[in-house]
């Protein structure tokens, strides 16, 4: 949805929100859908210093989720994600979807599952994939 580019700090919001805009747009319209109204879950993976990562946003409870095939549990230190949860919820005011000021302010969670790698530093792609076909937003135990 945005370039390495445009999450750099220093572009602006009004500009990085043009680019989510118009690539939103291109994504519906090639899925055949008028609006995001009718997903419960987003998924957009990042791209973040040769590691991709998936954050799924659920569009029902606002729950803000990283999924991270990386091990460890040090802080999430990346400034992606704040910068990829505000700008769709600016997005969402823009359309004037319900759910846009609560999920600003939530919450990110790195979730912590069992196949988190601490040596595999190559297959985070696979990783991201699969996230985006399997995660259901439910209960890593479920």
């Amino acid at each position: 949805m945005l370039t390495v580019e445009e999450l750099n700090e220093n572009v602006s919001n009004k500009d990085r929100l043009d680019v989510f805009r118009t690539n939103m747009e291109n994504c519906l319209k090639d899925a055949g859908r008028d609006s995001i109204e009718e997903y419960e879950l987003m998924f957009i993976p990042i791209l973040h210093a040769k590691h991709f990562y998936v954050m799924c946003f659920n569009m029902k409870s606002a729950k803000v989720e990283v999924l991270d095939n990386l091990g460890g549990d040090e802080e999430f230190d990346s400034k992606q994600p704040p910068i990829m949860q505000h700008t769709l919820s600016d997005y969402l005011a823009e359309i004037q979807h319900p759910i846009a000021e609560t999920l600003r302010s939530s919450k990110r969670t790195r979730l912590k599952m069992g196949w988190r790698t601490l040596n595999n530093i190559v297959d985070c792609g696979m990783f991201a994939m699969r996230h985006m076909e399997t995660y259901k937003g439910k209960q890593l135990k479920n």
